[in-house]
């Protein structure tokens, strides 16, 4: 199954970068257990453009699939599930396997010789509470010793951006830049004090396109979230990295990524704007009542009023019970 559906400025941020070949491959370089990173010859690496996120879900979860050689002749899939929401998935393992089996079963083509390719599975989170949820899919199970072996049992990779110091987070400008964004683009004071210095990693001359074209993005990415850095704020870190630091042909760049930023974050604003208060409406049912049913969600991420969505997100904090609250959605959908 392929989409180019792209619902929100992280999962547009997280794709637009990690899909090119030199930046996913410095990351599993750097952050592959060693023993990994030695079975596989990271120059065949090909990002693929297959997403397998149920629908409902891609307002918390991006995916990115690929393919690289071993360095025996074989293949290894490699599979990153991007958590863009600000608190953990209690059932990533779950919808892991999930896509892990699609993934499988995509494979299954004409010439499928009958062998699954092994898949990696990597969780990458940035959101504002540590992860806590156990990196195995066994303990999602009430531990019955003789029921045992009737288990799927697998780990993940879990790479929590929050626990790293600066310092650790490794790789070349570009990565550690992009990075260093998400680690802290839910924390809006620690953004404004290291944006310059974030800015800095990007600052190459001008032949060295790649910096260039990724400074773009993170200046559109970080207009699309302006309410944790502003666009004046923004603009004052560029001309201090940039026009006061001289940077050939880049300070017009990026006043051009700057202006095309702004214009697409005016259209793009009260779509992300929406994303998050659908969030927060389940997060808040969550906390008070336990997990959301399915369904329920669903009905919340299907509207699109702002209005509604505002009056929701204050019954959310007054009412009984789930039960209640799903009177009120179906109320809303008879509307």
């Amino acid at each position: 199954m392929t989409s180019d559906e792209i619902v929100n400025s992280h999962d547009r941020f997280f794709k637009s970068v990690f899909s090119n070949k030199e930046e996913a491959a410095d990351f599993l370089l750097n952050y592959l257990p060693g023993e990994v990173v030695q079975e596989l010859n990271l120059e065949t690496l090909k990002p693929r453009k297959d997403t397998f996120v149920d629908d409902n879900l891609k307002e918390r979860l991006s995916d990115l699939l690929y393919e690289v050689d071993t360095t025996d002749g074989g293949r290894v899939l490699v599979y990153i599930l991007f958590e863009h929401k600000s608190y953990p998935e209690p059932l990533v393992a779950f919808h892991l396997l999930r896509y892990m089996i699609r993934i499988w079963e995509h494979t299954m083509g004409q010439d499928w010789d009958g062998i699954l390719p092994h898949i990696v599975p990597i969780v990458l989170y940035h959101g504002v509470n540590r992860w806590n949820i156990p990196e195995s899919f066994r303990k999602l199970f009430v531990k019955r010793f003789c029921l045992r072996s009737f288990l799927p049992d697998f780990s993940y990779l879990l790479y929590d951006l929050s626990i790293y110091r600066d310092e650790d987070i490794k790789g070349q400008e570009i990565l550690r830049a992009v990075l260093l964004i998400l680690k802290y683009i839910f924390h809006s004071d620690e953004l404004r004090a290291r944006i310059r210095a974030i800015l800095e990693l990007l600052r190459r001359p001008e032949e060295e396109y790649s910096h260039q074209d990724h400074l773009g993005k993170v200046i559109h990415y970080l207009l699309a979230n302006k309410e944790r850095i502003s666009s004046q704020e923004l603009r004052e870190a560029l001309d201090d990295v940039f026009n006061n630091q001289g940077g050939g042909a880049m300070p017009g760049l990026a006043e051009t990524w700057f202006q095309e930023g702004l214009q697409e974050g005016l259209q793009e604003g009260l779509r992300d704007v929406q994303a998050t208060m659908r969030e927060t409406i389940i997060e808040i049912l969550g906390n008070r009542f336990g997990q959301v049913p399915s369904m329920t969600e669903d009905q919340i991420n299907a509207i699109a009023d702002t209005a509604v969505l505002k009056d929701l997100r204050k019954k959310a904090w007054v009412v009984g019970s789930l039960e209640e609250f799903q009177r009120i959605i179906d109320g809303v959908e008879s509307d």
